[in-house]
C-alpha cells in the first residue's frame, strides 16, 4: 500500500471515530473495502446521502476502491443491471440512484454501494453528478412516503395527541421537517398530519417512494 493510500485510510478511520455512538452499527465498519452482514435497520445519522444530480446526463459514473483505483465505471439507463450495484434506492428508468453515505475524507465519501452486504465503496467529491444530501432535505423530494399507522399514526400536530383518519389507499407527499417529524399531505383528500420519521435511536420508520 502506497503513502496516498495509508492517508486515505486514516482518514477514513478519523471519520469513523467521529461517527455519534447513535449511529455506531454502520459506521464501525468501514474498514476499506469489506463485506459484511448489516442490521435490516436503517440508521440515519448527519452524513446524510450521495445522490444522482438533476442535470446527470448519462455519462459514465465511476465508483473507486479504497486504493483509488476504479471499482466500476457504469451509467443510469434502461438498459442498466448490475448485481454488484444495490444501494438504497435505484431506479435506472427515470434516473434516481441513492446511496448511503457512512463517512467522508476531503476528497471521497463512503458510500454502501450494496445494502444487504454492506459492500462500502467511494465517490469523489469533485464529481459532479454526484452531490450529499441531508435526509432531512431529501425527504421532501420525494413522492409519497409509507409509513405503520398502528404504530406511528397520523397526529393533527408535531408531539401532538390528537389522530387525523389514515386513508388506505393513499398516497402521502411529504411538506416539511421539524425534529424527529414530518408533515404529510393525502393526495386524495388533501387531508394533512403529522408522523415521526425518525425515533430517538436515529431509526428510520418510514419507507421512500420515488415515484407512483
Amino acid at each position: 500500500m502506497n503513502i496516498a493510500s495509508i492517508k486515505f485510510l486514516v482518514l477514513t478511520l478519523t471519520c469513523i471515530i467521529g461517527f455519534s455512538g447513535k449511529s455506531l452499527s454502520v459506521s464501525k465498519k468501514i474498514l476499506g473495502d469489506q463485506s459484511t452482514e448489516k442490521s435490516s435497520k436503517i440508521i440515519v445519522d448527519d452524513k446524510g446521502l450521495v445522490v444522482l444530480s438533476d442535470t446527470y446526463n448519462y455519462s459514465a459514473l465511476k465508483i473507486y476502491n479504497l486504493d483509488h483505483s476504479t471499482w466500476k465505471s457504469f451509467k443510469i439507463n434502461d438498459e442498466f443491471n448490475d448485481k454488484q450495484i444495490q444501494p438504497y434506492a435505484l431506479k435506472a428508468d427515470n434516473g434516481t440512484l441513492v446511496f448511503r453515505c457512512v463517512g467522508e475524507t476531503a476528497a471521497y465519501y463512503a458510500v454502501i454501494v450494496h445494502e444487504s452486504k454492506h459492500i462500502i465503496k467511494y465517490i469523489k467529491k469533485t464529481d459532479i453528478v454526484f452531490k450529499q444530501e441531508s435526509w432531512r432535505k431529501h425527504l421532501l423530494n420525494v413522492f409519497a412516503v409509507d409509513f405503520d399507522q398502528k404504530k406511528n399514526p397520523l397526529k393533527v400536530s408535531a408531539n401532538g395527541t390528537t389522530s387525523v383518519k389514515y386513508e388506505k389507499d393513499a398516497f402521502y407527499s411529504p411538506l416539511k421537517v421539524t425534529g424527529d417529524w414530518i408533515q404529510l399531505k393525502s393526495q386524495d383528500s388533501g387531508r394533512i398530519g403529522w408522523i415521526k420519521w425518525k425515533d430517538q435511536t436515529g431509526q428510520l420508520l418510514i419507507d421512500l417512494y420515488y415515484e407512483a
